[in-house]
């Protein structure tokens, strides 16, 4: 298995910049929800359209946070690798030559 920290990272950091472009997007069309529901005061459908984005605005920061959460994993796991390969090294090195 081919391992290299350094990807990993750029990979976190990628996706904590692309969950922060995905989070950019929400609330989604909140002026034209807004506006619709306040000009239709009686409307049970502009309700529940604006119910529905507002549900969506929270999966949509669900989901921003979850690719937030699983880039802090690719990190511990590369931190991880490099602790133990380095101690790997280590304790070869202290062996010395068979």
């Amino acid at each position: 298995m081919n391992v290299d920290p350094v990807e990993m990272r750029e990979l976190a950091t990628t996706l904590r910049w692309r969950a922060g472009i995905v989070e950019g997007h929400q609330p989604l069309v909140k002026s034209t929800r807004d506006a619709a529901r306040d000009g239709a005061e009686e409307s049970q459908t502009f309700a529940r359209i604006q119910e529905t984005l507002e549900a969506l605005d929270t999966i949509v920061r669900y989901h921003a946070e979850q690719m937030r959460v699983v880039a802090t994993e690719i990190e511990t796991a590369a931190t991880a690798f490099e602790t133990q390969d380095n101690a790997n090294a280590t304790s070869i090195e202290q062996a010395g030559p068979r």
